[in-house]
């Protein structure tokens, strides 16, 4: 399989879109129908197929659409009358039953069925909903939204079971968690499929209407957009496998675009589209389930707007997505996920967590993955990805250990290699997550994000900064002990396959990406499916302050197959307040041009303490220099004035190199002609080499009090600041 994402179908418009859906699903009925016709009890998503005919026929109403939904309705209920690929698949399994209702409305509405071949679809649904009728795995997830679904569906197929107003009223209890709020789960594999389902559902039950008004139901439409990569694929994150489930993002936003008339929703559908389709040109049959629904919702009247996007952005918001995306005009792209399990949701999460032998995953398919580079691409290229699905149901690739990530043990544990020290506990442990501040800041992308583990008894901050430029990218990570005790703690990245290597430094990329898990008759057959990355980008991962740290390699297992972790580690007892910090540079750079050169364009500035409460960095970008200051303490420069916690910028004033100031983030770039540009994060105050370049008026007042409450020359933060300024002018100056 090639890298994708060229323009190779010309869909500029919604309608070639929609010829291009219905080329692709004639395809994929007739790839499906030979791989069936080979061996039936592989093919677990055939009854997908049903969607798909179904939808040919009443989009062309050509006869021979309608007979093969007929002829594979004929299959379907064959295979699930002889119980499938095993004697439980017919009552364990799920997913199905839309598709089949669909296909027989389609044929009775349009002739009939033989009696007894629908008094066999009768038996087959009546012992399925039968067996289900104890097992409800409730919540807005996936399966209980499904299991809802399909006990819906049954009802109204057969209305004339003894069951069948159970079934309807089950179904009624098990959908509404997800028709009326926010999904529980975090995984690229799984958001696309339950909101097509929950799209699905909702009209088929006659509340499609009131379903995409809710906002928690818009969300997740703009979402996918703004995930989309350069060349159009998305990333998989959480329980997800790369370039799977993608075709549940194109029905989605085929729904969405359609019914709000939002073109940059088709466009984006569009992009998943073409990108995808040259991997695999829909011959899966799961492809064909979302590809149907999105011929079947597609309004080809809709305007076309262009979806693609180069500036980084928060994805949705910082209180439900919490994923935030770096981007370039030059095409890197850079995914960064602190998604916890977040508020609200109670009762889902509650059960899932009683009855999931999921024990490394947040509830629901959500992985350990907070405050972790899930993606890093540039020009086409992957060169960091997540860990994939999972490999067994232990020490799978949901821990935190397999993600790009700082991970923490309590204890010093047993093991001499840190790799098994790690392996040791990979239990999920719940954390929380938040947003502290970030921006845009011309030269310079800026974030910063707060973990707090109280399991193991710290809080970590940590820094991005991604510069669009070129898409170097540096990444502070500031932990601070909230406890005694001993520990390990680890600042871990997965390069996968390393091709250069030296004192704290790595130069790599992954060969190919395995789509998902192969099974041992895959591995003979030669079946294992896999994304060949292109070879025309490599990423340099380097340490800085390696003075107190002890840093590792090894080769392990991950995303199905050997793999490098690339880490940097201290193995010691913390006191409580104590501060520890990493400093990742990240640089992609074409392959074969490494320079050992790099090794030295990124310097820490420390101060005459370096205690860890601030961190200046030096470094260029196209050869003009850009000096960072990061207050890693926000409570440096706190004054009790009258009475009252209030930023002094006097006391927190601090200097890095030729920079001083009080923000909590501020830099600086010197151009080549005497230009300087600066920016800020919650600061009052900027010079360089002496010479102010920002700084607040002072003021007597502050908020609220009584009107003799004064503080003596104060001056008030602000909470950001960007600015460009020539030699001979100064910014905001009193």
């Amino acid at each position: 399989m090639g890298g994708g994402g060229a323009r190779v179908l010309g869909m500029n418009t919604s309608e070639a879109w929609r010829a291009a859906l219905v080329a692709a699903l004639k395809r994929g009925v007739q790839a499906t129908r030979a791989t069936h016709a080979a061996a039936p009890e592989r093919v677990f998503y055939y009854p997908y197929v049903l969607w798909a005919t179904t939808a040919l026929y009443e989009h062309t109403r050509e006869e021979v659409w309608l007979e093969a939904t007929r002829a594979e309705l004929r299959a379907v209920v064959a295979v699930l009358g002889a119980g499938g690929a095993s004697p439980g698949w017919v009552t364990t399994h799920f997913r199905f039953l839309a598709p089949i209702a669909a296909a027989v409305r389609l044929v009775e509405r349009e002739g009939g069925w033989e009696a007894e071949e629908r008094k066999g679809l009768a038996g087959v649904v009546r012992a399925t909903m039968t067996a289900r009728v104890g097992f409800m795995d409730y919540g807005a997830q996936n399966r209980g939204l499904i299991y809802g679904a399909e006990f819906w569906h049954a009802a109204e197929l057969f209305p004339e079971e003894a069951d069948a107003a159970l079934w309807r009223k089950i179904g009624e209890a098990l959908v509404a968690d997800s028709l009326e709020g926010w999904g529980q789960e975090d995984a690229s594999g799984y958001d696309s499929f339950w909101l097509s389902y929950a799209l699905e559902i909702a009209e088929a039950m006659g509340v499609g209407e009131a379903h995409l008004r809710r906002t928690t139901t818009r969300f997740y439409f703009e979402q996918a957009a703004q995930l989309l990569m350069p060349g159009g694929l998305l990333p998989d994150w959480g329980d997800g496998d790369w370039t799977h489930g993608w075709s549940w993002h194109v029905a989605n936003l085929a729904r969405g675009g359609s019914r709000y008339r939002e073109g940059r929703w088709l466009d984006a559908g569009r992009r998943l589209l073409e990108a995808n389709l040259p991997l695999g040109e829909a011959g899966d049959p799961e492809a064909l389930g979302g590809l149907a629904l999105a011929l079947r919702w597609l309004d080809a009247t809709v305007p076309w707007a262009d979806s693609s996007l180069t500036a980084s952005a928060e994805v949705g918001d910082d209180m439900i997505g919490k994923k935030h995306v770096f981007r370039s005009a030059a095409g890197a792209y850079l995914l960064f996920n602190y998604r916890d399990e977040k508020a609200g949701g109670c009762l889902t999460r509650r059960y899932l967590t009683q009855q999931l032998w999921a024990l490394e995953e947040k509830p629901h398919h959500g992985h350990a993955d907070e405050q972790a580079v899930i993606a890093f691409c540039d020009r086409g290229t992957m060169l960091l990805a997540d860990g994939g699905y999972r490999d067994n149901w232990a020490r799978g690739y949901r821990a935190d250990c397999f993600h790009n990530r700082v991970v923490v043990r309590t204890g010093f544990g047993q093991e001499e290699d840190p790799w098994e020290g790690l392996l040791a506990d990979t239990t999920y442990h719940r954390v929380t997550t938040a947003k502290i501040h970030g921006g845009n800041f011309g030269s310079l992308d800026y974030l910063r994000t707060r973990l707090g583990d109280e399991t193991r008894g710290y809080t970590g901050d940590r820094v991005v900064l991604f510069v669009p430029e070129n898409g170097l990218t540096i990444v502070v990570d500031a932990l601070v002990m909230d406890r005694d005790g001993p520990r390990q703690v680890h600042n871990v990245w997965h390069p996968q396959d390393v091709t250069r290597r030296g004192e704290g430094w790595v130069v790599g990329r992954p060969e190919r990406l395995l789509g998902r898990n192969p099974s041992p008759t895959a591995l003979q057959r030669g079946e294992v499916p896999f994304w060949a990355n292109p070879p025309g980008r490599a990423l340099l991962i380097q340490f800085l302050g390696n003075r107190d740290k002890v840093t590792w390699e090894r080769e392990i297992r991950r995303r199905y197959a050997p793999s490098a972790v690339f880490a940097q580690g201290v193995k010691n007892y913390f006191h409580a307040g104590q501060r520890l910090t990493f400093v990742t540079v990240l640089r992609p750079h074409a392959t074969g041009t490494f320079d050992p050169a790099w090794l030295d364009e990124v310097r820490v500035v420390t101060g005459p303490h370096d205690d860890g409460r601030t961190l200046g960095l030096e470094f260029k970008i196209d050869g003009e220099a850009v000096t960072v200051g990061l207050k890693l303490d926000q409570n440096l420069g706190l004054t009790q004035l009258r009475g009252r916690p209030m930023f002094n910028a006097e006391t927190g004033l601090v200097h890095y190199g030729e920079m001083a100031t009080d923000a909590e983030f501020a830099f600086v770039r010197t151009r080549r002609d005497g230009v300087r540009e600066f920016g800020l994060m919650v600061g009052s105050h900027v010079e360089l080499a002496g010479e102010s370049l920002l700084r607040m008026p002072v003021t007597d007042r502050m908020w609220q009090g009584p009107g003799d409450f004064r503080v003596a020359a104060c001056r008030d933060q602000l909470p950001r600041w960007h600015e460009v300024i020539a030699p001979d002018r100064r910014g905001l100056h009193v």
